[in-house]
């Protein structure tokens, strides 16, 4: 995948959580982990930004990771924030026109193009097998699809909260929880193998590796606080 497909993917899913902060009632955890998300995403557009020599945009990108940054958090009105939000989302957007970046393709592409036996393979099985780009992995199926997979979590729960817990309701629930398991497990192998064969810059082998670590401590903390 070229450089500005990568680019491309991480701002649309970097603006979808900020625009998801219009939603009423987001717990506290959601705006933790969108800080992440944000820094996280904006630091590796504005590397490649700033080997494309694109300074403005790197200019634009640190501030946006100083606003955002979750170790020394700058304070607004929750009104304020929305604003903020939606503001920077749509700034995303924008970018994806006005910032392109080196359509050199990436070096795990070429690999996995020269790798004929992957050709033939279903997708799922290629991204099980971390053949997939890390990009796509990470940013689609890890963020992206874990944030879809909460969100229909959320709105069940809202939706059957006023209602009396049958058999059928606690057998949805169990159905439920029991494809997020099966998800999570499969995303978090596919994450770590994905990493193990990229070949970029090691910060972000190493990032993706710490977000599955740390994904299944909140996963096992979840479940501690369910049984026990």
């Amino acid at each position: 995948m070229s450089r500005n497909g990568e680019k491309n993917i991480i701002l649309i899913i970097m603006a979808t959580f900020l625009f998801a902060t219009l939603i009423q009632g987001l717990p506290y955890g959601f705006f933790t982990i969108l800080k992440l998300i944000i820094c996280l995403g904006s630091t590796y557009i504005s590397i490649f930004s700033y080997k494309n020599q694109k300074f403005l945009s790197v200019l634009y990108l640190i501030f946006v990771i100083i606003l955002f940054n979750p170790v020394v958090p700058i304070y607004f009105q929750k009104d304020e924030w929305k604003i903020i939000d939606v503001v920077i989302g749509l700034s995303f957007l924008l970018l994806i026109f006005l910032l392109n970046l080196n359509n050199k393709p990436d070096i795990e592409s070429d690999k996995s193009k020269s790798n004929k036996q992957t050709l033939g393979e279903n997708f799922l099985i290629k991204l099980a097998k971390g053949n997939v780009s890390l990009v796509i992995t990470f940013w689609l199926f890890g963020i992206l699809g874990n944030f879809i997979f909460s969100s229909a979590y959320v709105a069940l729960f809202t939706f059957t909260g006023t209602m009396e817990i049958s058999t059928e309701l606690k057998i949805i629930y169990f159905i439920f929880f029991l494809l997020s398991i099966i998800y999570s497990t499969f995303i978090c192998v596919a994450i770590w193998r994905s990493a193990n064969n990229y070949k970029g810059p090691e910060i972000y082998r190493l990032l993706s590796k710490w977000y599955v670590v740390i994904s299944i401590g909140l996963f096992i903390g979840n479940l501690v606080k369910m049984f026990w």
